[in-house]
């Protein structure tokens, strides 16, 4: 009975190297016959299958729930207590597509440059 359970096992094995429940059932079986170093074979190919499926399934898990998060963040809109990301502190470009005047210098803001005006010169001269 047993050396047909082994034989049994063995096909399903070839069709599918990935079967834990097979290898489990093939060690077994190879117990049975007390053939024990590959019954051990066997049962530890049949754990090692169950932990990296396991592994997957926790993966897959974290991946879908992180998933939902950002979906549910997205709907709820930008967090006004989160800090800015590099997205955020990138330079408006303005221009023609909304009207602003976009990255425009003052003379305020470039130090090699003069004073256009007397409100100019009055900030220049209190930053000094």
């Amino acid at each position: 009975m047993c050396v047909a359970a082994v034989a049994a096992y063995d096909q399903a094995i070839r069709l599918n190297p990935k079967f834990g429940d097979a290898l489990e059932g093939r060690g077994d079986a190879l117990m049975c016959m007390k053939d024990y170093a590959r019954a051990i074979d066997d049962y530890g190919q049949a754990i090692l299958l169950l932990i990296a499926g396991a592994i997957g399934l926790l993966l897959l898990s974290s991946a879908i729930r992180s998933g939902r998060r950002r979906r549910s963040a997205a709907a709820q809109g930008p967090d006004p207590d989160a800090e800015p990301g590099p997205d955020d502190l990138a330079p408006h470009a303005g221009g023609e597509q909304d009207g602003s005047p976009g990255n425009v210098m003052t003379s305020t803001q470039d130090p090699t440059e003069a004073p256009d005006d007397l409100a100019d010169a009055r900030r220049w001269a209190d930053d000094a």
